[in-house]
C-alpha cells in the first residue's frame, strides 16, 4: 500500500505519478485548457460569421453576396493548405535550428 513508482516496477499509476516523475493532474487541466481554447474560438468565429453575415445582408445586393465571400473563402483555404504543408514536412523546425 503506498507504493510509488519505483516499487511498482515503473507501472506509474499509483498516487497520480506517470513514468516520467510528472502528474497526471497537470495532464487533465492542459487538456481542459486546451478544450476550454477550443470551445472559445469556437464561439468566436460563430459570433464573427454572424456579424459578417448581417454586415454582407445590409451593404450587399444579394446577387453580389456569393460573388465577395467566394474568393475570401479560398485564398484562406489556400493559406491552410500551405501552413499544413509547411508542418508537415518540418519546415518551421529547420528555420529555427532544431532538429
Amino acid at each position: 500500500m503506498g507504493r510509488g513508482v519505483e516499487e511498482s516496477g515503473g507501472a506509474g499509476h499509483f498516487r497520480g505519478v506517470d513514468r516520467a516523475g510528472g502528474s497526471h493532474v497537470g495532464r487533465i487541466s492542459g487538456g481542459a485548457a486546451f478544450c476550454g481554447a477550443l470551445a472559445g474560438l469556437a464561439v468566436s468565429r460563430a459570433a464573427c460569421r454572424c456579424r459578417n453575415k448581417d454586415i454582407l445582408g445590409k451593404t450587399v445586393a444579394k446577387s453580389r453576396r456569393g460573388s465577395i465571400t467566394g474568393p475570401a473563402g479560398s485564398v484562406a483555404l489556400g493559406g491552410v493548405l500551405v501552413l499544413a504543408l509547411l508542418l508537415i514536412v518540418g519546415a518551421g523546425a529547420r528555420i529555427r535550428g532544431v532538429r
